[in-house]
């Protein structure tokens, strides 16, 4: 019988079984501990409330009355220091619980569905080849890399990676310390492509006159003119080979560039991507999560947190099936 999870993917036949007999159970031993640890962070957050409105009559006496800060003005420093020392501690703790909860849901429902896709799944990564997008151009230039659920497998015979980043850039030296500002936040991806290309093309989202005239200056290739105006709206493309770009970015794949965007949201403005090598590689901008699932404050084994997640990994299938990435037989 037709379930309604299984008809969120062209993917999610039978998921409905294995969700029951793979991950429900988890999930219900779970939600006991999830209710423990709630307790606990609703705890550490009242302390934190208490010793912070310590600091604040320490930092404000006159809240007790003259008399009474008079006699605690030795104390007035003091008072304040342990205010905000015991208030961070519970935050921290409070953070740290939250953070912990939330990871061991994202393992099973995560982890498992990615088995049930037939792929592999892991939390952090440290070989993601994080750098490529660097090089492709497709993230300006970054210091330091935050790797969050990595994904990798094959589909179609198409070999396939995943993960959440965060690139942060470093900057100068100040008094209080070194700046850092966000590089890039989002998705990045990797597709292994049937063939080598022997250029580079980058496709990247359209940034007005201005903006383009700015990013084209740290291209190393020329601009390529398309003839799809609804590509052109969106996206800028350079290569290092228009002849082999205007190959690779027939009117056909063109299209299904555009509604790959719109799989990711409305106008696909934080998409941009990149043929390099043998590899296609693809880097969605967006301050959004995936895989988010159930907070710490709600059940675990509501159903209504597992069908964005099966939807958001089933993409990741439905990618080289919008792009056409299995054809062999040459024609993008």
């Amino acid at each position: 019988m037709d379930n309604a999870m299984d008809r969120l993917s062209p993917y999610a036949d039978g998921y409905e079984r294995f969700f029951t007999a793979e991950i429900e159970p988890s999930l219900a031993e779970m939600e006991k501990k999830r209710r423990e640890v709630a307790r606990k962070i609703k705890r550490s957050l009242v302390l934190a409330l208490v010793a912070f409105v310590l600091f604040l009559a320490c930092l404000v006496p006159p809240w007790f009355g003259a008399a009474f800060s008079a006699g605690m003005e030795p104390y007035r420093g003091g008072g304040m220091m342990a205010g905000l020392f015991v208030s961070a501690v519970f935050l921290f703790r409070a953070g740290y619980l939250t953070i912990g909860v939330q990871g061991d849901f994202k393992e099973v429902v995560v982890g498992r569905t990615c088995t049930f896709l037939g792929l592999d799944y892991a939390r952090s990564s440290s070989d993601f080849p994080v750098d490529r997008f660097r090089e492709t151009g497709l993230c300006s230039g970054f210091d330091d890399s935050t790797i969050e659920d990595a994904i990798s497998g094959e589909h179609k015979g198409v070999a396939l990676q995943l993960c959440q980043a965060s690139l942060e850039r470093r900057g100068g030296s100040s008094d209080s310390g070194s700046s850092t500002s966000t590089a890039f936040k989002g998705v990045l991806l990797i597709y292994r492509f049937p063939k080598r290309f022997h250029g580079a093309t980058v496709v990247l989202p359209d940034a007005t006159w201005a903006g383009n005239l700015v990013v084209g200056l740290r291209q190393e290739g020329q601009r390529v003119t398309l003839e799809d105006v609804g590509f052109e709206d969106r996206f800028e493309v350079y290569s290092s080979d228009q002849v082999e770009a205007r190959y690779l970015l027939t009117p056909r794949f063109m299209e299904r560039v555009v509604a790959l965007g719109r799989m990711f949201d409305e106008d696909g403005g934080g998409l941009s991507m990149a043929f390099d090598g043998s590899d296609l590689l693809i880097a969605y901008r967006t301050p959004l999560k995936l895989f988010v699932g159930a907070g710490v404050f709600t059940d675990f084994t509501d159903r209504a947190h597992i069908g964005p997640i099966l939807k958001e990994l089933a993409m990741l299938l439905e990618i080289v099936d919008v792009l056409k990435l299995d054809d062999r037989s040459g024609s993008a």
